[in-house]
């Protein structure tokens, strides 16, 4: 049987995941496609006699697969995909395996982004099995496909596959400089992905009228917001999540006894995260698994901390702080957000033996104590994803001994193995190096809870009517020289 399934940014991973699963029961069975963003776990040596990937886009975490001979390569145009995979085409699909938003009230599913292959032979496959995702944007245009095409469907709530901008350098700069001069205004631009291409796109600021064809990528969101595109016909929109900022509590692990990791996991289970972004936030943020902001390596199977009341009395009852302690909670003033969270943590925290005494400083004070150690907690503090790697954050934060002398950002957090992931990471040029090392420290530093992981919250700005062309770029910094007041 031959399945085809949706490239980039729509790669449907629940589904992908319930075939590996179900591996034994399918074999063998031919999946197909173009650019996948994943791991591409069928792709596993242990499938070799299961599954084979037939693809027009070769990646370089396939390689060791292709060698195997796992993987076959198509030398075809993408222009080519609806005659080869389409009915009577030499790779025709048994099954199309789609992505959309929730039906709209017309009962269509919409493609999001990715409408390019899937959508027209979706609209003449065999079989179609859908993975209807909340988080999926519907996207206008042609782009949809009636629920009574789809025979069968899974619901599901989790973040599309990023696609994170490639690292741009002055030698790309330099060759984007000389390809930009042929643009001119009023053109109609197709790029691709790649270093270069989104170099190209960032240097087309001062163009007007531009048209974009095929693939809207990250570098061209400021030409979107700042109207030198005008015009846009895409069948794939490929990039990241928008700026990610973490907010959690702050906890001095050299203090007694917040330097008992089973006092600290209490505190964790005590939280009830979901209710504070259901009833302060009004549903505006995700519940955290890390403790920093979502980034390049960042992994959504690393479970946070449920609310569970019982586990946390139960490793009240293990600590060092069995009968109780008085937890002092600074606040910066002035911030109803933070203050309504202060009071849910102190109300809840309460069950499991711990009283807390909020303080609120203004912020000047609050974080002159904070940087010099003089706090015990604080809430709810923050950083943002201001940087396009992790390694800075990473060793800011995990890093006790790390160059700049913040003691794991403050916290005073201390663990030999998580300097040593840091490091790994730092020092790694193969990129499943670097992922599994980003990935081991995510749930480590989950699992010894330095801070209390709160949520995940987008970039906002709150803007007057009158303000346009202003936005948050990937730094969590504004430019203004676009900006005007009418």
């Amino acid at each position: 049987m031959r399945v085809l399934l949706p490239p980039g940014c729509a790669e449907p991973r629940t589904l992908i995941e319930e075939i590996v699963r179900q591996a034994p029961r399918l074999r063998p069975l031919t999946l197909m496609g173009g650019l996948l963003l994943g791991d591409y776990p069928f792709c596993a040596p242990e499938h070799g006699e299961t599954f084979r990937w037939v693809t027009f886009h070769v990646m370089p975490r396939l390689r060791d697969a292709l060698g195997r001979g796992q993987v076959e390569f198509l030398p075809i145009r993408y222009f080519d995909t609806l005659g080869v995979f389409g009915p009577g085409g030499p790779w025709a699909a048994d099954a199309v395996l789609v992505h959309t938003a929730p039906p709209d009230a017309a009962g269509r599913l919409s493609f999001g982004v990715s409408t390019s292959y899937p959508l027209p032979l979706a609209r003449t496959a065999p079989l179609v099995i859908a993975e209807v995702n909340d988080r999926m944007p519907r996207t206008l245009g042609d782009s949809t496909l009636p629920l009574d095409r789809v025979a069968a469907r899974i619901e599901t709530d989790r973040a599309l596959t990023p696609y994170p901008a490639p690292s741009v350098g002055e030698v790309e700069r330099r060759i984007a400089a000389c390809v930009s001069e042929l643009i001119p205004d009023g053109a109609t631009v197709q790029v691709g992905i790649g270093s270069i291409p989104e170099a190209v796109a960032a240097g087309l600021g001062d163009r007007c009228d531009l048209g974009v064809h095929s693939l809207l990528v990250d570098a061209m969101l400021p030409l979107l917001t700042r109207g030198v595109v005008t015009r846009s016909r895409v069948g794939e929109i490929m990039g990241t999540e928008p700026l990610f900022r973490f907010d959690g509590i702050w906890l001095n692990n050299a203090e007694a006894p917040l330097d008992d990791v089973k006092v600290r996991q209490a505190l964790n289970y005590a939280t009830d995260k979901e209710s504070i972004i259901k009833n302060v936030l009004f549903g505006h943020a995700e519940v955290a698994n890390h403790m920093m902001p979502k980034m390049r390596y960042w992994r959504e199977d690393v479970q946070p901390y449920p609310y569970d009341l019982d586990k946390a009395k139960q490793l009240m009852s293990e600590s060092s702080a069995a009968d109780g302690f008085t937890l002092p909670l600074v606040t910066y003033a002035g911030d109803s957000i933070v203050a309504q969270v202060a009071q849910i943590v102190k109300e809840s925290w309460a069950q499991i033996g711990v009283t807390v005494e909020i303080e609120a400083l203004d912020i000047g004070t609050a974080y002159t104590n904070f940087s010099q150690f003089n706090y015990t907690a604080g809430a709810n503090w923050y950083i943002t994803s201001d940087v396009t790697a992790p390694d800075e954050l990473a060793a800011i934060q995990f890093d006790y001994d790390a160059v700049g002398g913040t003691k794991s950002f403050f916290t005073q957090y201390k663990s030999a193995r998580a300097t040593e992931l840091v490091k790994q990471a730092a020092e790694a040029t193969d990129e499943e190096v670097r992922a599994k090392a980003f990935g081991d420290l995510q749930q480590l530093v989950m699992d010894d809870a330095p801070m209390v992981a709160l949520y995940f919250t987008p970039a906002r700005t709150g803007l007057r009517t009158n303000v346009h062309d202003f936005h948050t770029v990937k730094t969590a910094w504004w430019r203004l020289e676009d900006v005007s007041l009418a």
